[in-house]
């Protein structure tokens, strides 16, 4: 790139509403759209709503799969049940846990450990450690 020239290919839109409708409607303007080569969605993991919002992006979270691309998710602790639900689900889903370890590792570490041992044996789920140094 020159100064004065910009080449942009393409957009990764990240949604921040956590409403489905909105995560549907970025979903269905990527389809449609080229210059849409990715999308962030929004779903907060915890939520009683979090089962349904994953159930309607299924099929999205099954293409992901398909074209060998990662989910990355963050959330804290209440990200683990559900990703070790989604990872026996699509085995063929990479899984990644951004930001680990969480504010909760401190307060209660031993709640975390089943969930965390059942994540590191399935091989799709990978963590990204960033969250080490604390005050």
């Amino acid at each position: 790139m020159h100064e004065g020239e910009v080449n942009v290919v393409g957009t990764v839109v990240v949604e921040a509403s956590e409403w489905v409708g909105d995560n549907r409607w970025v979903r269905d303007l990527a389809k449609t759209n080229p210059a849409i080569v990715g999308f962030v969605g929004h779903a907060v993991p915890g939520r009683p709503e979090f089962a349904d919002h994953l159930r309607c992006f299924a099929a999205d979270l099954k293409r992901v799969a398909e074209v060998d691309l990662a989910l990355d998710v963050m959330g804290g602790a209440a990200i683990l049940e559900p990703r070790r639900h989604l990872s026996r689900l699509l085995p063929g889903l990479r899984i990644v846990i951004d930001h680990a370890p969480f504010a909760a590792w401190d307060t209660d570490p031993a709640a975390l450990r089943p969930a965390l041992a059942e994540l590191a044996r399935q091989p799709n789920v990978g963590a990204k450690i960033s969250n080490v140094v604390r005050g």
